[in-house]
């Protein structure tokens, strides 16, 4: 029997983002307590919330707020989302972590863009609650190939994923400028990401479909390695209006090995 490491069956994906339904972290209720929602005001900044249900109070947590005011003040107390979430993860009640953002982005500028409002955000649900990115403020969108769950519950963490992207569609509306495709590795323990793939996506209304007559997406290889993500984004220079971000391909995992690594190269 070959204890090398081996490769498993491939599973299609498809992502398909429309308007104000890119998720850049998710935050998760966790504390003993009914119930824990979050407000997303208009600058961005998070109220934490739990108690019975229907009754909410502000989270007095310190731990999450020196000030006690359940409030985490996106200017003020955050750099970038890998900050952002480290700080809601030293809270006894809360967990949050990464799905299209970058961990090195800056969450509340312009050019990474705000938070869509909501008040009363269900964050006592099995995935807690998608805290997504406005568009009409916003100058990117970002999607997860490769998806990490809260702490202890990590995706894609003890294999190799290899993906394979057979197919994007890329439309945004914007004033001026042009837009590209991206594809980063993030790693989000050190909170580092790098540009692994660009492609040129279009200017202001144009929709952009690859692969193009230049570009065979199945031949370019995308691999994470254990405990990092993939994020496709598109990235525009200006503020974006109508958006669509739809992803097809498909991935696999390589279990790992029980007497020698190898990678799946070596194995072929």
């Amino acid at each position: 029997m070959n204890s090398c490491v081996q490769p498993q069956d491939w599973i299609p994906y498809s992502i398909d983002y429309g308007d104000d339904v890119s998720v850049m972290l998710r935050i998760k209720y966790i504390g003993a307590q009914a119930s824990g929602i979050i407000d997303i005001a208009a600058a961005g900044d998070i109220t934490f919330k739990h108690g019975a249900l229907s009754s909410e109070v502000v989270d007095t947590d310190t731990d999450l707020d020196a000030g006690a005011v359940g409030l985490i003040d996106m200017d003020a107390d955050v750099t970038d989302y890998h900050s952002l979430v480290r700080r809601i993860n030293t809270s006894t009640n809360w967990v949050a972590w990464l799905v299209g953002a970058l961990p090195d982005a800056d969450p509340h500028t312009t050019t990474t863009g705000h938070f869509t409002e909501v008040t009363g955000g269900n964050c006592s649900v099995a995935n807690g609650y998608g805290v997504m990115t406005d568009d009409s403020d916003s100058w990117y969108i970002g999607a997860a190939l490769t998806l990490q769950g809260p702490p202890g519950q990590m995706h894609n963490t003890d294999h190799g994923v290899y993906h394979e992207l057979h197919r994007v569609t890329a439309l945004s509306t914007f004033g001026s400028g042009a837009s590209v495709l991206q594809v980063h590795s993030c790693d989000d323990d050190s909170g580092v990401s790098e540009v692994i793939l660009t492609l040129t996506a279009g200017t202001t209304t144009n929709e952009v479909v690859y692969p193009a007559a230049t570009v065979v997406l199945s031949d370019i290889p995308l691999t994470n390695v254990t405990g990092k993500r993939l994020v496709v984004r598109l990235i525009n220079d200006a503020a974006m209006g109508t958006v669509r971000l739809k992803i097809e391909g498909r991935s696999r995992k390589f279990a790992p090995a029980v007497e020698k690594s190898k990678t799946w190269s070596e194995n072929q």
